[in-house]
């Protein structure tokens, strides 16, 4: 696969302001990007692996421990705007949910629509779906979120009388 050159202009041929902003080639940034994936699995799969064997844990416990450590490792990520994980995080449920859809031969995209039934089911909503289902008139657009305005309103809450039976100490309480 042939990578599309550009061509240099001025701006690419100065000299860059800060070492790190350096273009190095493919080859060496391929090394340090190397390296640096090293370094952090050195970092964190050596440590397990040095105290579980001083500890004399089993294999399966040992690679318990390395898969826990590299969980969270992952946690322990800056989140990517706008999620709750990180980008490695990120990077493996998105492929996951991506075989799991290309994987499931019922899954609608991989039938074979026509474009209007595909973009009828593509504009479907749970909302939609309850309303065609069920008895009720009106539901919010987003089924999950509390409405902005509460629906409902609450009965007032029944006015306690003590009654002592004429006992001192703690009351009985009638509602």
């Amino acid at each position: 696969m042939k990578l599309p050159r550009k061509r240099a202009s001025a701006a690419d041929t100065a000299a860059p302001s800060r070492p790190e902003d350096e273009w190095l080639g493919i080859g060496r940034s391929f090394t340090y990007g190397a390296q640096h994936v090293l370094t952090m699995y050195g970092g964190i799969i050596a440590p397990p692996l040095i105290v579980g064997g001083a500890a004399g844990v089993s294999p399966t416990q040992l690679g318990l421990l390395v898969a826990s450590c590299l969980f969270i490792g992952g946690l322990a990520e800056d989140h990517v705007l706008g999620t709750d994980v990180g980008p490695t995080f990120r990077a493996i449920i998105a492929k996951q949910f991506a075989a799991l859809r290309d994987g499931d031969r019922f899954f609608w995209l991989n039938q074979g629509f026509d474009r209007q039934t595909s973009s009828l089911i593509s504009n479907a909503t749970l909302a939609t779906l309850i309303l065609r289902n069920t008895d009720t008139t009106a539901l919010q657009a987003k089924v999950f979120l509390p409405p902005a305005v509460s629906t409902h309103s609450k009965p007032p809450a029944p006015q306690l009388q003590v009654d002592t039976h004429g006992r001192r100490g703690v009351p009985f309480v009638n509602p």
